[in-house]
């Protein structure tokens, strides 16, 4: 390459990487008005490819493509950012550059990918990514790093169904975060209580989502604030408090709204759905599932169209239509095998095995019973509450099969 030729490349480049600059300043000033950044939304995607694939570009194609992820994620886009991201981390790759800055990068790059992962169910692809960003942290000692990554990798494990594993990750990650990221302490409160839930301490669960909820107060974070008031809401259900749990789930569903994150808005609703069915709303509750249901699909959200799938199942079988209810628990068994969730998967087999047993089908009904031991045996500790349902059904199973 002659030296003009070299000049002339610099000078495109240069070019590239202030078109993305101009666009990373535009997400930022319009961060609160989605429907600008919608309108805009492909010209800003390409300034990032193009800056992405120059050497000269790459790193403002990376800024870029890092910003935009809260509008993707609010807007459902997620195996679209997923590529930039995966785009992204193979341009920091290529400029084979180990600055510790660089290595921040890629962790950050890290941590969303497996964020990204585990949303979209692929729990493997998310403990592997977010495994990484958590070494890079650690070799950077960034602590801030390290203690939100901490709190998202709680949530694998969760999924997983090793619950002391996701409270040692909360447990260290609200230390680290409270000393060197407080604005990081409402995600790593509302996580925890995640796992208290599912653990069945539900007033500890009610105790770390309130601190998040507050937390998230604090730092104006309305998006934050709604994810907590939902899951406040899934533990006052548990608790039998359905009208405080419809308060949280409304003011979840308005906060939302007001932030424009459809995805969100439309979990929401499927928690507002099963608290209709838990009041008697049982029709209203199907017909809600099945108005959201198509949101998941468009943006490959698998353990939410696993979760609709069940509850759909649960709601058929409360009206009566159990060959439809055996249908939809079926479905949720085969999307919550797809992304490695052995509990929703066993979960589902049993409810299947109930709805066999209530039409006398034994034959089948034994069938997923026999599956759904498996699962819970490959578990290190199954839920009491999930253990006790299988040993009801399989008792069922046994009278109903001449067993004894």
């Amino acid at each position: 390459m002659t030296d003009e030729q070299r000049r002339l490349l610099a000078k495109f480049q240069e070019k590239i990487a202030r078109n993305a600059q101009g666009w990373l300043e535009f997400l930022r000033s319009h961060r609160d008005d989605p429907a600008t950044l919608d309108r805009e939304l492909s010209n800003i995607l390409r300034a990032a490819q193009m800056a992405l694939a120059e050497a000269g570009a790459w790193e403002a194609g990376v800024a870029l493509v890092q910003d935009a992820g809260l509008h993707m994620e609010r807007r459902g886009h997620l195996r679209a950012w997923q590529r930039l991201l995966e785009q992204a981390l193979r341009a920091c790759a290529a400029a084979a550059d180990d600055r510790p800055r660089l290595r921040l990068q890629r962790a950050a790059l890290l941590a969303q990918l497996g964020e990204i992962a585990r949303t979209l169910g692929d729990n493997a692809a998310a403990l592997e990514h977010l495994q990484a960003a958590l070494d890079l942290y650690r070799s950077a000692n960034d602590w801030a790093g390290v203690g939100k990554t901490l709190g998202r990798l709680s949530q694998v494990y969760l999924a997983q169904a090793d619950l002391d594993a996701a409270t040692t990750c909360c447990e260290e990650a609200a230390e680290l975060c409270a000393a060197f990221a407080p604005d990081d302490l409402g995600l790593v409160y509302n996580n925890w209580g995640l796992v208290c839930l599912e653990s069945g301490d539900l007033g500890e669960a009610a105790h770390r989502l309130q601190q998040a909820s507050d937390a998230f107060a604090r730092t104006g974070n309305r998006r934050g604030q709604a994810k907590a008031l939902n899951n406040l809401g899934l533990v006052y259900r548990r608790l039998g408090l359905l009208e405080e749990a419809v308060l949280s789930l409304q003011q979840a569903i308005e906060l939302y709204g007001q932030v424009g994150d459809d995805v969100h808005t439309a979990r929401t609703q499927v928690n507002l759905g099963v608290l209709y069915h838990a009041q008697g709303r049982t029709e209203a509750a199907l017909d809600l599932h099945r108005q959201v249901e198509p949101v998941f699909r468009r943006v490959g959200d698998r353990p939410y169209q696993a979760r609709v799938a069940n509850n759909e199942g649960v709601f058929l079988a409360a009206l009566g239509r159990l060959d439809e209810a055996v249908l939809a628990f079926e479905l949720a068994a085969r999307l919550y095998a797809e992304i490695g969730d052995p509990l929703g998967q066993a979960s589902a087999l049993i409810n299947a095995a109930e709805m066999l047993l209530d039409q006398g089908v034994a034959a089948d009904a034994g069938e997923r019973l026999r599956r759904a031991g498996e699962i819970l045996n490959t578990l290190q500790a199954p839920p009491d509450w999930l253990r006790s349902s299988w040993e009801k059904q399989r008792a069922r199973w046994r009278n109903i099969s001449g067993l004894g």
